[in-house]
């Protein structure tokens, strides 16, 4: 009887924590969205919306950025087709790979 119990006190444990996991990951970001992407750093004094320090990926957001970034969320996913395109400049890798793929961590 008493490993009875302690076996249902596991499994509601493991459920418990299973919850909390499924919450913490999945439902609460998009239950309170606002929150700015860690990875953006805002500059006001920017005149476009997003760009890109020399050899960076890292984006720098300015003004307009709150807008764009919503028009594009809320573009419809099921016949709307987004294509994107990043550039870099010749000079800022030494080669054609490098910058394909600097270009490619820029859209992400």
């Amino acid at each position: 009887m008493r490993n009875r119990y302690l076996a249902y006190f596991f499994v509601l444990a493991g459920w418990l924590l299973f919850c909390y996991w499924l919450y913490s990951t999945g439902l609460y970001p998009h239950l309170h969205p606002g929150k700015p992407p860690e990875n953006i750093v805002f500059d006001p004094g920017q005149s476009s919306p997003v760009t890109f320090n020399w050899t960076s990926d890292m984006p720098i957001a300015g003004k307009g950025f709150e807008e764009w970034s919503e028009s594009l969320k809320s573009i419809d996913a099921g016949d709307n087709i987004l294509i994107l395109r990043a550039y870099y400049f010749p000079d800022e890798t030494s080669s054609v790979k490098e910058g394909m793929e600097l270009a490619r961590k820029r859209l992400q």
